[in-house]
């Protein structure tokens, strides 16, 4: 998130209070809602005198000095057969639209065989009209779109998400202005 807004740090789930319990066992339009929630909470607390603010689209009317960044949130879901650990008993869990992960602790704590995968992700709008992302360690990589209206690009395998947020843009003052 760092890199969308022009920050450097790295602003993942815990910097922005995205806690598990918030959004496990609940379908995307909830977790839209708390994602979206818990983004603009801390841009709000955080980004101090640079102002930003929601605007409809990839090509709303912008400032001289500002940018567009879009933001997301997916999760894929998946039928799973796996073991109980607490009971050692076969279990089948099969699609059902609500996003599931079994540790309501922490993110890192995962259940690969059976936990469903889950993102929020923002692109930012370069000064070449074309949109880039940033993938956790990796470096930008600038897309060659000019709408990320584009679905194709969003969380291509092996994360690809089954259910995927509505589109939330933002209008962001540039740094130092």
């Amino acid at each position: 998130m760092g890199y969308a807004l022009d920050i450097n740090m790295k602003i993942d789930y815990d910097e922005i209070g995205l806690k598990v319990n918030l959004v496990n066992e609940k379908g995307i339009d909830y977790i839209e809602q708390v994602v979206n929630n818990k983004v603009e909470e801390w841009m709000r607390d955080n980004m101090g005198a640079r102002g930003w603010s929601i605007i409809s689209g990839y090509n709303s009317d912008i400032g001289l000095n500002q940018y567009r960044v879009v933001l997301r949130s997916g999760f894929a879901d998946r039928r799973a057969v796996y073991v109980d650990p607490e009971t050692d008993d076969q279990k089948t869990r099969e699609k059902n639209d609500i996003f599931e992960h079994y540790s309501w602790k922490d993110w890192r704590e995962s259940f690969p065989e059976y936990d469903e995968s889950f993102d929020y992700h923002l692109w930012y709008q370069t000064n070449t009209g074309y949109w880039a992302e940033k993938n956790s360690s990796l470096p930008s990589r600038l897309n060659s779109i000019t709408t990320p209206q584009n679905e194709s690009y969003w969380w291509q395998s092996p994360y690809y998400m089954t259910h995927r947020s509505r589109y939330r843009y933002y209008k962001v003052d540039t740094k130092g202005i």
